[in-house]
């Protein structure tokens, strides 16, 4: 991320001043391109605004308007979505060697996986091979697997609620896949917390 981003606002203040700015330097075809929900804006909103405040919002504008026609983003939030796939840097991480050329990274990322940035990793290094797979805190929803080959990388979403989800979840939360089971409305559960839910109910009597 360019460093000048990284301290930057991204708050519903900045996108009206943003919107304010470039109707005002007549630079409407960009409304779309940089802000994320143009259709909201009007014109009215800025009714009974006082001069000070409307020169704020001028400069403001023009400063963001300035940092998306360098670095293509208007601020932090803006960047790590179109380059990392989501708002923030990996957390949690922790890497275990299993031989001299093999390890596995584990992280965490806010709302969903990022295979833009495997494929990324897979291009610049070649001669790597990656796998990577993830699973949303929702058990068996948002879960995706992939690998990479020679620069290119095979990603595939997985079917919601499916055998495989249900695998990688196991996998990734570091559950024993052997413990879960689907009952017949197709919910599925895991023996780990249910045992853990006795013991807890046990000790409560």
């Amino acid at each position: 991320m360019p460093s000048v981003l990284r301290n930057t606002e991204a708050s519903s203040y900045v996108d009206d001043s943003i919107y304010y700015y470039l109707v005002k330097s007549s630079q409407e075809h960009l409304i779309e391109r940089i802000l994320r929900y143009p259709s909201v804006y009007n014109m009215d909103r800025f009714a009974g605004y006082t001069d000070e405040k409307l020169a704020d919002m001028m400069k403001i504008g023009e400063q963001y308007v300035d940092m998306f026609n360098k670095y293509g983003a208007k601020d932090w939030y803006d960047w790590s979505i179109k380059n990392w796939g989501t708002k923030w840097n990996a957390y949690h991480s922790s890497v275990s060697m299993i031989s001299d050329t093999s390890a596995v990274v584990w992280f965490d990322t806010a709302w969903s996986g990022v295979p833009t940035i495997i494929q990324k990793l897979s291009e610049m290094f070649p001669s790597l091979s990656f796998e990577y797979h993830f699973a949303d805190e929702d058990m068996g929803y948002n879960c995706g697997s992939g690998y990479s080959e020679n620069g290119e990388f095979y990603f595939d979403m997985l079917d919601a609620n499916s055998e495989e989800a249900i695998q990688t979840y196991a996998n990734c939360k570091g559950y024993e896949f052997e413990n879960f089971y689907q009952d017949i409305n197709g919910y599925w559960h895991n023996r780990e917390w249910e045992d853990e839910d006795d013991e807890e109910d046990e000790d409560i009597d």
